[in-house]
């Protein structure tokens, strides 16, 4: 797994600090921003343009440009250190497509063999541009920025600094429970306006699993994109059916697990055979 790690440059510490400090304090920003009239100003766009032009698409933009100032500019990182590279593209979108087709037949199955009769998913009925936005707009922004900041970035950083106190065991660990961490606290002011205070601990600690699922796909398929594949699919699941979203969270789950052991057993055994 450290394979992946030893690739990348350090970053300063003032630049670490800085691009962290920009995202929570745009976090907050926009968090306060999605619930005001600017917040109702981008609803209402959202439904003029069908979609395309969301909450979730301009201010994770937005979001991502003003971190990529500390990043890029301070930090002097390459695309390459976060995870940003062109060979990993294509790959992304196979496996991705794939995972979305694994998912639909296993939704369709299971209504299938419950008795019950499989009926197309409500936004199929209309404009099929509409259909594909949600997505889109996770794809390039969402799950963009998170996977890139606390994926490609922040873990990476992470284990650079502990890697030289501690074995590399630990360094990793460190570096996959600190990042999933700060992802799941980068929820909190969300939740906070939103949730249930009853609620708050259950909905932080999924996002920690959450976090701490997609870090171990990036570790073990080197592959940013397909992280961002991956939870892109997870908040804009792009249904072919009318399923409950339990039962789309539970599908998604398995074969999310599936996949990361599939992937991590074929690298060792490739490993193995090159010893």
């Amino acid at each position: 797994m450290t394979a992946l790690l030893e690739r990348v440059r350090p970053t300063p510490c003032r630049a670490l600090a800085l691009a962290s400090l920009i995202y929570a304090t745009v976090l907050l920003f926009v968090t306060l921003v999605s619930h005001g009239p600017a917040g109702r100003a981008l609803d209402n766009l959202e439904k003029a343009s069908n979609g395309w032009v969301a909450v979730q698409l301009v201010l994770p933009l937005a979001t991502l440009w003003a971190v990529s100032f500390a990043i890029f500019g301070i930090g002097r990182l390459r695309c390459a250190d976060v995870g940003w590279q062109v060979s990993a593209v294509l790959p992304a979108i196979l496996v991705t497509s794939l995972f979305w087709v694994a998912v639909q037949a296993s939704l369709w199955l299971a209504v299938v063999h419950g008795g019950g009769e499989p009926t197309w998913d409500s936004r199929w009925h209309g404009p099929w541009g509409a259909a594909f936005a949600p997505l889109i707009v996770q794809l390039v922004g969402v799950a963009l920025l998170e996977e890139t900041f606390f994926r490609g970035y922040l873990l990476r950083q992470v284990w650079l600094r502990t890697s030289g106190v501690s074995a590399r065991g630990v360094a990793v660990t460190t570096a996959v429970i600190v990042s999933s961490g700060l992802f799941a606290l980068s929820h909190w002011p969300r939740l906070f306006a939103e949730t249930v205070p009853g609620e708050m601990a259950d909905k932080l600690s999924w996002a920690f699993l959450f976090g701490l699922t997609l870090a171990l796909m990036f570790l073990v398929t080197r592959n940013l994109f397909l992280c961002v594949g991956l939870h892109s699919l997870f908040n804009a699941p792009l249904a072919l059916i009318e399923v409950p979203w339990p039962n789309v969270e539970r599908v998604w789950w398995m074969w999310t697990v599936l996949l990361l052991i599939g992937w991590w057993t074929t690298r060792r055994l490739r490993s193995a055979r090159t010893v």
